[in-house]
């Protein structure tokens, strides 16, 4: 059996290319989704969808588990294509732009994120580079409202999360561990997707909101 596993795994082919190359995207003004539907396998999870957003807007997707809330998400990601309908960013198909470009567009924070050990900071900055980083960064947890937690730590954003590598890590409590991993997009203009659950007993729910972090607003 883990053999099958391991060869289906090597074996696999991308459906849609990380490489996949197309137009540049220059920032985010406008989202739609034009009678989009999704179906896994034989399972249809969307059926014909329509809405649209415009920068700086506040919109929720609110329903019950399994309606296809992450879906959507995933779907605008390109993490899957839909299969009808067309998806739109500044009026053009998404399938258009080049992928790396496009995705830098997003922060997207799942329920189910991951905290690296390394220091808070490097959490937040995830390899990019740029000028002033550390003020960066400030700007980014005191958006995300997690910078005062964050300075009465001994190290600050220098300390190191979790305890897997250095007995003194901090942890995090979970909204505040995701409110870190929110900030882990320094693209300037980027629109925010929080995916979290409401306190409603099986209310999930995926809020699209102003930016907060790195780079201003939606």
């Amino acid at each position: 059996m883990c053999r099958n596993c391991l060869r289906g795994f090597l074996e696999y082919e991308e459906k849609i290319p990380e490489d996949t190359d197309g137009l540049m995207p220059s920032g985010f003004e406008t989202l739609e989704f034009d009678h989009v539907s999704f179906s896994y396998k034989e399972e249809e999870i969307l059926s014909d969808w329509s809405f649209s957003i415009r920068r700086g807007e506040i919109a929720a997707l609110v329903g019950h588990n399994g309606a296809g809330k992450t879906t959507i998400i995933k779907l605008l990601l390109r993490l899957y294509d839909p299969t009808a309908g067309v998806i739109r960013v500044n009026g053009v198909n998404i399938r258009e732009y080049n992928l790396h470009a496009y995705r830098r567009l997003f922060t997207t924070t799942f329920q189910d994120f991951a905290i690296f050990g390394m220091t808070i900071r490097d959490n937040v900055l995830m390899g990019r580079h740029s000028e002033n980083e550390d003020a960066l960064v400030e700007d980014a947890l005191r958006r995300a409202g997690v910078l005062e937690k964050v300075q009465s730590l001994p190290k600050g954003i220098h300390t190191m999360m979790t305890k897997e590598f250095e007995e003194d890590g901090a942890v995090l409590s979970g909204g505040e561990s995701q409110k870190t991993i929110w900030c882990g997009e320094p693209s300037s203009g980027a629109a925010s997707f929080f995916c979290s659950f409401c306190g409603r007993k099986k209310a999930g729910c995926v809020t699209m909101s102003e930016r907060k972090c790195l780079g201003g607003q939606v």
